[in-house]
């Protein structure tokens, strides 16, 4: 539990850890993930637009130009809130 600025308890939000492989299909899944992590953790509809614009750009850059083969990669995807802002991880 963390205390909201009026000082009253509010649960802690969720974190969300996604494994994905370097195929196009998966972004697909992780931002379908994303607007459900956003939906139910409230997050304002601009900064899902930000952050999904972000993501995508990243997810295609890292998938085209990460990997020297064709051979399937894991990455690891993390969303969570940390004091009332989105934060997202990929590794």
């Amino acid at each position: 539990m963390r205390r909201s600025e009026s000082g009253a308890l509010r649960p802690q939000p969720q974190v969300v850890h996604v494994c994905l492989t370097n195929q196009p299909k998966e972004k697909r899944r992780l931002l379908e993930l994303l607007r459900a992590f956003a939906r139910d953790n409230q997050i304002p509809d601009k900064v899902l637009q930000a952050a999904d614009l972000a993501l995508e750009e990243h997810l295609t850059n890292v998938m085209n130009y990460g990997y020297a083969d064709t051979k399937p990669h894991e990455i690891l995807v993390r969303l969570g809130v940390v004091d009332d802002a989105l934060q997202i991880e990929v590794e």
